[in-house]
């Protein structure tokens, strides 16, 4: 197998690791230090959620793999970022001979797919089957929907305050962790999101910096940082560096822009069922 097929084939492999609109808001959220309480918390998520405007931004992309804590294999790549909130996403990541990821969501579907004829793999599923599954997937259109401020959280989740962030927490009815967000004091935006598998372990971390507002609304971060993480730490990572995201006016959005795409050609397609299980079609 020649070395970029390779590549995508380790990829391909630590990739498979593992909606819902509020009401619209329009104050601006309150900024100053921490909550006192869960229901306090909430209001301040949901008034930065609605209040993300409709962004397109380009920018790069940077898949890390690592063995022994050292760095066994990089790929960088650009990208295209164009997001209607709170659900129409589009994401795509191209190497040096074409497309190699294409993620994106609506208000029904979600989809990821690896282009390269090496990989040739199709992933997808209804939000409806969703539901509190687990994480999956290195890099999602989930995880890049909490990326960009449209983290859910109720009154059923833990609040604490540790090192300057308030820390949500959520819990299945075991008490093991599912799902945590960190919220930085200063500013109150989110700075670590971290999901758990079924056991209660950390599988994949969500690293934000680097806000920018759109148009006067809620800032939006412009490095997102996605790791696996096993017991002896990372073992994979992808680095997503956005250029200043402008406004994504109506007229800019094409026609096929957020339905998914067809499947047909590619040689693995995995659709999520109500198990939270990936099965091939």
């Amino acid at each position: 197998m020649k070395k970029h097929g390779l590549f995508f084939a380790v990829f391909a492999v630590l990739i498979f690791l593992g909606g819902c609109t509020q009401p619209v808001i329009t104050d601006e959220p309150d900024i100053s230090g921490p909550r006192k309480n869960i229901a306090d918390a909430v209001n301040a998520i949901n008034l930065h959620r609605n209040s993300v405007k409709p962004l397109y931004v380009n920018g790069s992309v940077s898949y890390i793999e690592f063995e022994d804590e050292k760095i066994k294999r990089q790929e960088n790549m650009d990208c295209r970022l164009r997001f209607d909130p709170p659900v129409n996403l589009y994401f795509k990541a191209s190497s040096v001979l074409g497309e190699a990821i294409l993620l994106g969501s609506n208000s029904d579907e979600f989809w990821l797919r690896m282009k390269p004829k090496e990989i040739s793999r199709y992933w997808w599923g209804n939000w409806a089957q969703l539901n509190d599954c687990p994480s999956r997937l290195l890099i999602s259109p989930q995880n890049m929907l909490d990326a960009l401020g449209m983290v859910e959280v109720d009154h059923s989740w833990i609040l604490l305050n540790e090192k300057g962030e308030d820390v949500l927490v959520n819990v299945d009815d075991d008490g093991r962790f599912k799902k945590k967000i960190f919220i930085r004091h200063r500013d109150y935006l989110v700075s670590r999101i971290e999901y758990y598998n079924q056991k209660g372990i950390i599988s994949i971390s969500v690293d934000l910096d680097d806000y920018k507002p759109v148009d006067g609304g809620s800032p939006v971060p412009t490095n997102i940082s996605i790791a696996a993480v096993n017991e002896f730490g990372e073992n994979a990572r992808i680095d997503v560096k956005l250029k200043t995201p402008k406004l994504f006016k109506p007229e800019q959005i094409t026609k096929n822009m957020f339905n998914r795409p067809p499947s047909k050609g590619f040689k693995d397609i995995y659709k999520l069922n109500e198990n939270c299980k990936y099965i091939q079609q």
